[in-house]
């Protein structure tokens, strides 16, 4: 029986241990003074240059000065509070001692720790992605949008839009990547371009639209706009937007695009299973 539904343990404590079942902490922060980074690394050997040499995941970062610092930090204590402490080798569902902290808004960080933020994040998406006149370059381990997103791009595209899709070929869970190759097709004919990046996993989270870009931990998929907690940063500095760029091409470089059938040559079971991860997307 699970410890948390052990007779020791109250029931507003099992409450809360079934309310988080299907939540984890997502975020990808390393606070130091007063600097931040955010972004898609993993406290991993996958993610080392040292340890996994030219095998090693590609990700991407952003370092953050000023006051996105002060958001950055809010949202740290707040989740360090709630978080659930180890002791004797378990996990012991109870508040961390000390004042409520609520994260601090800003602009050019973008968190998602209640549901009026989720909501209003995947609006806000939704409205640039539908108000964009030159390009959506997007960058994405695990590709699975709802509906809706994948109308805006593909509405997009039709109206000369520059919509380009570059997902990992070789996924650490690869039955996602099957299953964007399923989505692929109804992309593709509405024009949109889409890549699969070849010789090792690509983990970053990046998105360009027009003249500013975001890098973080959000997967365009059900699990990080409904369920995780998230944390990107917008980027509008000349030299940032430039940076993303040259590692858009970069990543580009080593990719190869997709036309229909974009799930050609993918064995009958491997389709099956594709399809059962677009019905659970939502989850997955």
């Amino acid at each position: 029986m699970p410890w948390a539904l052990s007779d020791r343990v109250d029931f507003s404590r099992r409450l809360r241990w079934l309310a988080g079942i299907n939540r984890r902490d997502h975020r990808k922060i390393c606070l130091v003074d007063r600097e931040a980074w955010v972004g898609s690394f993993n406290w991993v050997e996958d993610h080392s240059r040292k340890h996994r040499g030219k095998r090693a995941w590609r990700d991407a970062g952003a370092r953050v000065r000023g006051p996105g610092v002060d958001s950055l930090d809010s949202a740290f204590c707040h989740a360090w509070r709630l978080a659930w402490p180890v002791g004797g080798g378990m996990l012991l569902p109870i508040l961390r001692r000390g004042p409520r902290v609520r994260p601090r808004p800003s602009p050019w960080v973008l968190l998602n720790h209640n549901p009026w933020l989720r909501r209003a994040s995947r609006r806000e998406l939704l409205s640039r992605i539908g108000a964009a006149k030159r390009r959506i370059w997007i960058t994405n381990a695990y590709f699975l949008p709802w509906g809706r997103l994948l109308r805006v791009l593909g509405n997009a595209a039709r109206r000369g839009v520059s919509v380009r899709i570059l997902f990992p070929e070789q996924s650490d869970h690869r039955i996602v990547s099957w299953a964007t190759r399923r989505l692929s097709d109804a992309l593709l004919k509405k024009g949109v371009e889409v890549f699969a990046f070849q010789s090792k996993m690509l983990h970053s989270k990046t998105m360009i639209i027009d003249g500013s870009a975001r890098v973080g931990s959000h997967n365009l998929n059900g699990r990080s706009f409904l369920h995780d907690l998230e944390c990107d940063v917008v980027l509008a500095g000349k030299a940032s937007l430039r940076q993303m760029e040259k590692a858009w091409r970069e990543d580009l470089s080593h990719a190869v695009p997709l036309a229909i059938p974009a799930a050609v040559g993918l064995a009958f079971w491997k389709r099956i299973l594709a399809n059962l991860a677009l019905r659970l997307r939502k989850w997955l």
